[in-house]
């Protein structure tokens, strides 16, 4: 089974000159030896929680009468390569 642990957050003193009002931070950790990278950013980035995804489509549902675009460009691209296009 795969677990994930929170790891104690490394805050440098040149990051705390810079941003002196940030307030939260978080890193976690895991022994993933089964999935590749891509697999774990895929399922981080590219799932949400049914809550979330009906949320959006209200909110796609109330800004298409204002005339703004909801859908998927005809150009998106998840093929990432160094120096491509994101």
């Amino acid at each position: 089974m795969l677990k994930v642990k929170e790891e104690t957050v490394f805050i440098s003193d040149k990051a705390t000159q810079l941003f002196p009002k940030v307030d939260f931070a978080d890193t976690f950790s895991t022994t993933n030896h089964v999935h590749s990278i891509q697999e774990v950013t895929h399922q981080i980035f590219n799932t949400a929680p049914k809550w979330v995804v009906f949320l959006f489509k209200v909110r796609n549902g109330i800004v298409q009468f204002f005339g703004l675009k909801t859908g998927i460009p005809p150009d998106y691209n998840e093929d990432f390569k160094v120096g491509g296009y994101v």
